[in-house]
C-alpha cells in the first residue's frame, strides 16, 4: 500500500506537470495538487488535506543520472546529511527482509535546525521500503515505534507521514536520464502548523543536491578519467624526445632510444636487407645468419645487429649516426 500510494501521487502530479515540463500555475486540472513554485530547475507542488493542517509538498526535477545510480546513492543512509543539511545522524537500525526487488528496514534520523541563534532538534523512528521495477524504484517512509529506537530526552519525535518517500523513473525512457520526485510530508511536532508548512516548504529542494552532488561526482570522475588515460604527445625529433610531459601534475619521460631502435630495424627489414625466420622458434628475429645474399659478411660472428646492404639508406631525420 504504501509503495502504490506514492506512484498514485506522482500519477496525480503529472497532470500538472504536463510532459515533464516546467509547471505553470495556467495548467489546472481535477487533482488536489497545486503548483507551488520553482527554483534550481525544481518544480515544486502542494496537497492540502482537509482533516490535517499539514501540507504535502513534492519536488520534481530531472538528472541526467542512470536511474540505479541515483537509487544506490538513496538507499545508503550515509547519503542522507549530504543532500539534506538538517539531517545530522542518519542510520540503519535493523534489516527487517531484503530481496533483489525490494529492501526494509528500520531507520532513524536526528534533525538539526538553526533559526536566528536558536537550535531545534527532532528526531525520527521510521520503516523504510525499497522497491525497485523495470522502469522505476520507489522508496516510502512512515513513522513507526521501534524499541530499538528509543525516543531521546528533551527531543521531541516527529512524524513521516503516508506518502513520504522518493520515485525515480527513466525519462522518456532514457537510460541516462531519470525524472525524479521527491515527497515530504511530516508533523514536525510542538510546532505551529502554519510555521511547520512554511519550514517544509523547501524540503522538496533536497531533489536539486541530490542532483547537485551526483553531476559532481560524475564531472569529476571524467577528469580523473582524462588524467590517466590522456595520451602523450608524439615526439618530432630526437631533442623532443628527451622531454619531460607533464598532465595534471604527472611527469611522464619519454624514452625513445629503445623506440628509436626498433624503428630502425623495422625499416631495414622491410627494405629487404634481413629476411625474419619463418618457422624457427629457437632464433632470434635478428639473427645475423638470416642476412640476405645482397649484404656484407661481417667479421665478428657474434655481432648481432642487422647488416645493411652496400648503398646505406639516408640517415634518419631526427637522428644522427651516432645514434
Amino acid at each position: 500500500m504504501l509503495t502504490a500510494s506514492i506512484i498514485g501521487e506522482v500519477l496525480c502530479a503529472s497532470y500538472i506537470d504536463k510532459k515533464h515540463r516546467m509547471a505553470r500555475p495556467q495548467f489546472t486540472v481535477d487533482t488536489d495538487w497545486s503548483y507551488a513554485y520553482e527554483e534550481k530547475d525544481v518544480v515544486v507542488l502542494r496537497k492540502e488535506f482537509p482533516d490535517s493542517p499539514f501540507h504535502c509538498w513534492m519536488g520534481r526535477t530531472i538528472i541526467q543520472r542512470p536511474m540505479r545510480e541515483i537509487a544506490d546513492f538513496l538507499q545508503d543512509p550515509a547519503s542522507v546529511p549530504i543532500y539534506d543539511k538538517h539531517i545530522v545522524e542518519s542510520k540503519h537500525i535493523k534489516v527487517l527482509s531484503e530481496s533483489e526487488t525490494h529492501k526494509d528496514v528500520i531507520a532513524y534520523y536526528l534533525a538539526e535546525a538553526r533559526e536566528c541563534l536558536v537550535t531545534a532538534k527532532r528526531d525520527f523512528s521510521f520503516f523504510v521500503r525499497h522497491t525497485h521495477f523495470d522502469d522505476k524504484y520507489v522508496m516510502t517512509v512512515l513513522s513507526v515505534d521501534h524499541p530499538e529506537c528509543p525516543p531521546l530526552d528533551g527531543v521531541p519525535r516527529a512524524q513521516l507521514l503516508e506518502g513520504s518517500g522518493w520515485h525515480l523513473e527513466r525519462h522518456m525512457g532514457s537510460n541516462s536520464r531519470t525524472l525524479v520526485t521527491y515527497i515530504v510530508h511530516t508533523d514536525l511536532k510542538e510546532l505551529p502548523p502554519i510555521i511547520a508548512n512554511r519550514v517544509l516548504k523547501r524540503q522538496p529542494l533536497n531533489a536539486y543536491y541530490v542532483k547537485s552532488h551526483l553531476m559532481k561526482l560524475h564531472l569529476q570522475e571524467e577528469q580523473l578519467s582524462a588524467t590517466f588515460y590522456l595520451p602523450l604527445p608524439i615526439p618530432q625529433s630526437h631533442e623532443d624526445s628527451q622531454k619531460s610531459y607533464s598532465y595534471s601534475g604527472r611527469h611522464f619521460e619519454e624514452q625513445l632510444s629503445v623506440r628509436a631502435f626498433t624503428s630502425r630495424q623495422t625499416e631495414i627489414v622491410n627494405r629487404g636487407a634481413v629476411t625474419l625466420p619463418q618457422n624457427d622458434s629457437s632464433q632470434s628475429c635478428w639473427d645475423s645468419t638470416q642476412v640476405s645474399s645482397h649484404s656484407h659478411s661481417h667479421e665478428d660472428n657474434n655481432d648481432t645487429e642487422p647488416r645493411m646492404q652496400d648503398h646505406q639508406p639516408a640517415t634518419d631525420p631526427g637522428f644522427t649516426d651516432s645514434d
